[in-house]
């Protein structure tokens, strides 16, 4: 950074009354952390509520001028609510240590925070997760192609850096359910949170054998995935329905036992849409369009007009509701009107 940068960067970040001050941010930017440790440490009750003017908050800058770990991990046990705090741009902090390559166990520690700041997406649709696998996705996959066994292993550090994100979800999960033994399952962690393309099937193929293994709940990848919209579509040129079928076609055949319902009934409920999934679950499994859902003892093509609206499903208010795009309901009435046309023999058995 030139002097005339980090000029400007000084004023900028310190202009506003109430806010960071710039005798806090040329300490960060200087690197004299034992002066921002001192700060940090008599001043508690600030950190938390003290940003610059772009709404940047001190783990933003900490994270900017690539701050130890030591420092990090006191600015969190300080104020851990801050891993959660985005600028007005919408970035985390976690945004700004992916992007300038920060240490691992930086890395950790913001994931450790808030381990939902991976898929956090900033207003340029960014989420912190695909800005990591872009920075290493070629050589994931040439890794892949040749050395195997080092993913699986997760030997290779640029995988256990990807891995990381989803090692959070699982210690989160753990600790707060500490009666339940779990191993570390990325495959299903993945089924329920947006991806970027290519991660998700290569997360199937490194970790197939977890296709017909459940997690601490007895939930199947598939039946997680089919309760996911958003993580379900958020993928490639398929979706993980679909790509899950691929892999594990003899999914849709069984009940999940904590719903105690097929994938095809827990998609529908969830709002998954025809093309989404819903075609190749009953492709899969063409005899559940004659059954009933245990829980509403509806068909699934009464149970797919019973599908909750994008904007019921982002909880919007009525107002805002009325600019619901017609291309989304038109979507939805199509689940219905596909899923009855698969088998209309089903309205004898409603006394039609």
């Amino acid at each position: 950074m030139s002097a005339e940068e980090f000029a400007n960067y000084k004023y900028e970040s310190s202009c506003a009354t109430n806010l960071l001050s710039q005798e806090h941010i040329e300490a960060i930017a200087t690197r004299q952390w034992k002066k921002v440790l001192a700060w940090v440490a008599f001043h508690s009750d600030q950190v938390a509520r003290e940003e610059d003017v772009k709404g940047q908050t001190i783990l933003h800058h900490a994270a900017l001028f690539r701050a130890p770990a030591d420092v990090m991990e006191f600015l969190l046990w300080a104020a851990p609510e801050l891993a959660s705090v985005p600028n007005k741009d919408g970035e985390l902090a976690l945004h700004w240590a992916v992007r300038l390559s920060t240490p691992s166990p930086v890395l950790s520690l913001l994931l450790e925070a808030y381990p939902e700041s991976a898929f956090w997406a900033d207003v340029n649709g960014s989420m912190p997760l695909s800005l990591l696998w872009e920075r290493h996705q070629i050589s994931l996959l040439h890794i892949w192609r040749t050395e195997r066994r080092k993913l699986l292993e997760e030997t290779d550090n640029e995988w256990r850096r990807i891995m990381s994100v989803y090692r959070s979800l699982h210690e989160r999960s753990t600790s707060k359910e500490s009666f339940v033994a779990s191993n570390f399952q990325p495959l299903h962690l993945a089924a329920a949170h947006p991806s970027p393309p290519c991660l998700f099937p290569l997360i199937i193929q490194v970790y197939k054998d977890d296709l017909n293994e459940t997690d601490s709940h007895g939930r199947h990848a598939l039946a997680i995935a089919c309760d996911s919209p958003v993580a379900n579509r958020s993928c490639d040129v398929l979706t993980k329905i679909q790509l899950l079928l691929r892999e594990c076609p003899s999914g849709p055949c069984r009940i999940d036992p904590q719903s105690g319902r097929y994938p095809l009934f827990i998609a529908l409920s969830s709002g998954i849409l025809w093309n989404d999934g819903i075609e190749s679950l009953i492709q899969a499994f063409p005899v559940s369009l004659s059954m009933r859902d245990p829980q509403t003892k509806l068909f699934p093509f009464a149970l797919a007009a019973l599908m909750k609206t994008e904007a019921q499903r982002k909880k919007m208010t009525p107002s805002s509701a009325t600019g619901l795009s017609l291309s989304a309901s038109c979507l939805e009435l199509g689940t219905v009107y596909n899923t009855l046309r698969a088998d209309p023999s089903v309205l004898k058995l409603c006394g039609f």
